[in-house]
Protein backbone atom coordinates (compact mmCIF):
# COMPACT_ATOMS: atom_id res chain seq x y z
CA UNK A 1 0.00 0.00 0.00
CA UNK A 2 2.72 2.58 1.04
CA UNK A 3 4.60 1.81 -2.06
CA UNK A 4 1.33 2.24 -4.12
CA UNK A 5 0.87 5.42 -2.82
CA UNK A 6 4.92 6.64 -3.53
CA UNK A 7 4.63 5.72 -6.90
CA UNK A 8 1.24 7.61 -7.54
CA UNK A 9 2.94 10.57 -6.29
CA UNK A 10 6.02 10.00 -8.44
CA UNK A 11 3.50 9.80 -11.22
CA UNK A 12 1.34 12.85 -10.40
CA UNK A 13 4.56 15.58 -9.50
CA UNK A 14 6.03 13.86 -13.08
CA UNK A 15 3.10 14.97 -15.06
CA UNK A 16 3.01 18.33 -13.23
CA UNK A 17 6.34 18.91 -14.27
CA UNK A 18 5.61 17.66 -18.21
CA UNK A 19 2.87 20.09 -18.29
CA UNK A 20 4.92 23.22 -17.23
CA UNK A 21 6.77 22.54 -19.96
CA UNK A 22 4.23 22.48 -22.44
CA UNK A 23 2.83 25.45 -21.21
CA UNK A 24 6.52 27.51 -20.95
CA UNK A 25 7.09 26.32 -24.60
CA UNK A 26 3.34 27.47 -25.44
CA UNK A 27 3.62 31.04 -24.15
CA UNK A 28 7.26 30.84 -26.10
CA UNK A 29 6.43 30.39 -29.08
CA UNK A 30 3.04 33.22 -28.66
CA UNK A 31 5.63 36.14 -27.59
CA UNK A 32 7.79 35.54 -30.93
CA UNK A 33 5.27 34.24 -33.10
CA UNK A 34 5.81 37.83 -34.90
CA UNK A 35 9.13 37.75 -35.12
CA UNK A 36 11.62 36.30 -37.74
CA UNK A 37 14.03 33.62 -36.50
CA UNK A 38 17.37 34.47 -35.49
CA UNK A 39 16.03 38.17 -35.21
CA UNK A 40 17.54 40.42 -32.54
CA UNK A 41 15.30 40.75 -29.44
CA UNK A 42 13.76 44.07 -29.51
CA UNK A 43 14.94 47.24 -27.31
CA UNK A 44 13.43 50.38 -26.50
CA UNK A 45 14.64 53.32 -28.77
CA UNK A 46 16.96 55.75 -27.86
CA UNK A 47 16.17 59.32 -28.26
CA UNK A 48 16.92 61.25 -31.26
CA UNK A 49 15.87 64.71 -30.45
CA UNK A 50 18.77 66.84 -31.76
CA UNK A 51 20.91 64.45 -33.32
CA UNK A 52 21.24 63.87 -37.28
CA UNK A 53 19.89 60.36 -38.43
CA UNK A 54 23.46 60.22 -40.78
CA UNK A 55 25.98 61.59 -38.72
CA UNK A 56 24.76 61.01 -35.14
CA UNK A 57 25.85 64.51 -34.63
CA UNK A 58 23.97 67.45 -33.20
CA UNK A 59 23.67 69.92 -35.34
CA UNK A 60 23.50 73.50 -34.93
CA UNK A 61 21.42 76.32 -37.31
CA UNK A 62 23.86 75.68 -40.50
CA UNK A 63 26.37 73.67 -41.94
CA UNK A 64 28.95 71.16 -40.08
CA UNK A 65 31.96 72.92 -39.26
CA UNK A 66 30.29 74.70 -35.56
CA UNK A 67 32.76 72.35 -33.52
CA UNK A 68 35.64 74.79 -35.29
CA UNK A 69 33.77 78.41 -34.75
CA UNK A 70 35.83 79.39 -32.42
CA UNK A 71 39.35 78.48 -34.10
CA UNK A 72 37.56 80.19 -37.25
CA UNK A 73 36.59 83.15 -35.07
CA UNK A 74 39.71 83.63 -33.19
CA UNK A 75 41.96 83.50 -36.47
CA UNK A 76 39.74 86.28 -38.02
CA UNK A 77 39.16 88.56 -35.10
CA UNK A 78 43.43 88.44 -34.13
CA UNK A 79 44.18 88.85 -38.11
CA UNK A 80 46.05 92.06 -38.31
CA UNK A 81 44.15 93.19 -41.78
CA UNK A 82 44.25 96.68 -42.62
CA UNK A 83 41.18 98.56 -44.17
CA UNK A 84 41.65 101.16 -46.77
CA UNK A 85 39.37 104.39 -46.69
CA UNK A 86 39.52 104.73 -50.33
CA UNK A 87 35.79 104.50 -50.58
CA UNK A 88 35.68 100.58 -51.32
CA UNK A 89 36.39 99.16 -48.40
CA UNK A 90 39.74 97.31 -49.88
CA UNK A 91 41.30 95.22 -47.23
CA UNK A 92 45.10 93.71 -47.25
CA UNK A 93 42.84 90.04 -46.05
CA UNK A 94 44.05 88.48 -49.06
CA UNK A 95 47.46 89.35 -47.93
CA UNK A 96 47.12 87.23 -45.14
CA UNK A 97 48.40 83.22 -45.09
CA UNK A 98 46.74 81.91 -41.89
CA UNK A 99 43.30 83.04 -43.46
CA UNK A 100 44.24 81.45 -46.58
CA UNK A 101 45.24 78.25 -44.69
CA UNK A 102 42.30 78.54 -42.43
CA UNK A 103 39.95 78.15 -45.79
CA UNK A 104 42.06 75.69 -47.32
CA UNK A 105 41.46 73.65 -43.97
CA UNK A 106 37.94 74.11 -44.00
CA UNK A 107 36.77 74.33 -47.47
CA UNK A 108 33.06 75.10 -47.65
CA UNK A 109 31.75 74.39 -44.53
CA UNK A 110 33.19 77.60 -43.56
CA UNK A 111 30.70 79.44 -44.92
CA UNK A 112 28.13 78.46 -42.52
CA UNK A 113 30.42 79.64 -39.73
CA UNK A 114 31.13 83.27 -41.70
CA UNK A 115 27.51 84.04 -41.82
CA UNK A 116 26.16 82.55 -38.34
CA UNK A 117 29.21 85.64 -36.85
CA UNK A 118 27.68 88.57 -39.20
CA UNK A 119 26.34 90.33 -36.48
CA UNK A 120 29.36 89.56 -34.22
CA UNK A 121 30.57 93.04 -32.68
CA UNK A 122 33.48 92.07 -30.57
CA UNK A 123 36.18 94.37 -31.84
CA UNK A 124 39.01 92.73 -33.64
CA UNK A 125 42.28 93.69 -34.58
CA UNK A 126 41.96 94.48 -38.11
CA UNK A 127 42.42 98.47 -38.24
CA UNK A 128 41.43 101.26 -40.90
CA UNK A 129 44.55 102.71 -42.50
CA UNK A 130 44.98 106.22 -40.98
CA UNK A 131 42.29 106.36 -38.37
CA UNK A 132 43.59 104.58 -35.49
CA UNK A 133 40.40 104.85 -33.58
CA UNK A 134 38.08 103.04 -35.89
CA UNK A 135 36.71 100.07 -34.65
CA UNK A 136 36.43 97.27 -36.97
CA UNK A 137 34.24 94.38 -35.75
CA UNK A 138 34.50 90.89 -36.03
CA UNK A 139 31.40 90.50 -38.02
CA UNK A 140 32.33 93.13 -40.71
CA UNK A 141 36.02 90.74 -41.21
CA UNK A 142 33.57 87.88 -41.45
CA UNK A 143 31.94 89.60 -43.92
CA UNK A 144 35.25 90.71 -45.99
CA UNK A 145 35.82 87.00 -46.27
CA UNK A 146 32.59 86.09 -46.77
CA UNK A 147 32.52 87.85 -49.69
CA UNK A 148 36.36 87.33 -51.23
CA UNK A 149 35.95 83.54 -51.22
CA UNK A 150 31.99 82.88 -52.14
CA UNK A 151 30.66 82.44 -55.46
CA UNK A 152 29.39 85.87 -56.65
CA UNK A 153 25.24 85.84 -57.66
CA UNK A 154 22.73 88.42 -58.52
CA UNK A 155 21.98 87.57 -55.10
CA UNK A 156 23.91 89.22 -53.53
CA UNK A 157 26.55 90.93 -56.10
CA UNK A 158 26.13 93.73 -58.36
CA UNK A 159 28.40 92.24 -61.68
CA UNK A 160 30.39 95.24 -63.07
CA UNK A 161 31.14 96.86 -60.07
CA UNK A 162 33.68 94.33 -58.83
CA UNK A 163 36.38 96.25 -59.21
CA UNK A 164 34.97 98.99 -57.31
CA UNK A 165 35.30 96.94 -53.71
CA UNK A 166 32.98 95.34 -51.75
CA UNK A 167 31.29 98.49 -50.35
CA UNK A 168 29.93 99.03 -54.20
CA UNK A 169 29.80 95.76 -55.24
CA UNK A 170 27.73 94.01 -52.35
CA UNK A 171 24.08 95.30 -52.63
CA UNK A 172 22.50 96.85 -49.89
CA UNK A 173 20.88 94.42 -47.98
CA UNK A 174 23.51 92.11 -47.82
CA UNK A 175 26.18 94.59 -47.02
CA UNK A 176 27.65 94.45 -42.97
CA UNK A 177 28.99 97.90 -41.68
CA UNK A 178 32.12 97.53 -40.58
CA UNK A 179 31.45 99.39 -36.78
CA UNK A 180 28.90 96.75 -35.33
CA UNK A 181 27.59 98.63 -32.23
CA UNK A 182 23.93 98.76 -30.14
CA UNK A 183 23.01 101.51 -32.73
CA UNK A 184 22.78 99.46 -35.92
CA UNK A 185 22.68 95.81 -34.26
CA UNK A 186 19.00 94.95 -35.12
CA UNK A 187 19.62 96.11 -38.64
CA UNK A 188 22.89 93.67 -38.95
CA UNK A 189 20.75 91.19 -37.90
CA UNK A 190 18.66 91.64 -40.66
CA UNK A 191 21.29 91.77 -43.11
CA UNK A 192 22.35 88.31 -41.60
CA UNK A 193 19.02 87.00 -42.12
CA UNK A 194 19.39 88.06 -45.94
CA UNK A 195 22.60 85.57 -46.27
CA UNK A 196 21.19 82.75 -44.08
CA UNK A 197 18.03 82.53 -46.42
CA UNK A 198 21.11 82.11 -49.47
CA UNK A 199 22.45 79.13 -47.44
CA UNK A 200 19.38 77.99 -46.48
CA UNK A 201 18.76 77.68 -50.37
CA UNK A 202 21.73 76.79 -51.14
CA UNK A 203 22.74 79.34 -53.27
CA UNK A 204 25.83 79.72 -51.24
CA UNK A 205 29.01 78.19 -52.22
CA UNK A 206 32.24 78.42 -52.10
CA UNK A 207 34.39 79.70 -55.19
CA UNK A 208 36.50 76.96 -57.29
CA UNK A 209 39.02 78.65 -57.84
CA UNK A 210 38.74 80.95 -54.24
CA UNK A 211 42.88 80.39 -54.16
CA UNK A 212 42.74 83.06 -56.98
CA UNK A 213 41.78 85.71 -54.67
CA UNK A 214 44.36 85.58 -52.35
CA UNK A 215 47.91 86.61 -53.38
CA UNK A 216 50.52 83.78 -53.39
Amino acid sequence: MATWKILTGIAFFAALGVAAIFVHEALWKAGTSGASPGAAPETSALPTQGVTSETGASPKAHGTLMPREQEVIRTLSTANVIYSMDGAGSSDLPNHEEIKALVDSCGGDILPVLVENLSNSQQSKARVDGRDKAVVSTGYVCFDLLCTIAEATDDWFIFGCGDDGIWAAVRAEYSVPMTIDAGNIEAVKKIQEHWKALLDAGKLRIKKDYASSFQP
